[in-house]
């Protein structure tokens, strides 16, 4: 849990009430517009509503090495993995080319990396328990 907190962004620009302000990351709520642009690591997975130029970093999540282009239209087919959202930021992930503006659709460990974090703690605890607690 930790390290998933780490991933997340310390601050994220979101509007509220109107107007745009920056917010500790574990404030944001699903529904939450978001803003980000080049250099900010994205707070909460997110519907991409609008962008420019943007590209974003999404190694941790898909292995990829290079930075996936994104958009905000409707996907015609459906998808099967992570990398093949192109209307979608990930919490954790870095914008490294261009700005967005999304909508929260999770937070936390309802997010894909949060997902991730809690399938490897599930095998880390099975494996101790496995082990009968003893290391190797």
């Amino acid at each position: 849990m930790d390290a998933l907190k780490e991933m997340a962004a310390p601050q994220v620009n979101v509007l509220r009430d109107g107007q745009w302000m920056k917010i500790p990351s574990r404030e944001v709520v699903v529904g939450d517009i978001l803003k980000f642009s080049s250099g900010d690591r994205i707070g909460a997975d997110l519907r991409i509503i609008d962008h420019s130029s943007l590209e974003i970093e999404e190694s941790a999540l898909t292995g990829e090495s290079l930075p996936a282009v994104k958009c905000s239209d409707p996907l015609m087919n459906e998808v099967e993995g992570i990398g093949d959202q192109e209307n979608m930021a990930f919490m954790g992930t870095m914008v490294t080319r261009g700005n967005g503006v999304g909508i929260v659709i999770a937070t936390g460990m309802n997010t894909a990396m949060g997902k991730i974090a809690d399938l490897l703690q599930t095998a880390e605890t099975k494996k101790h328990r496995f082990n009968g607690g003893w290391s190797s």
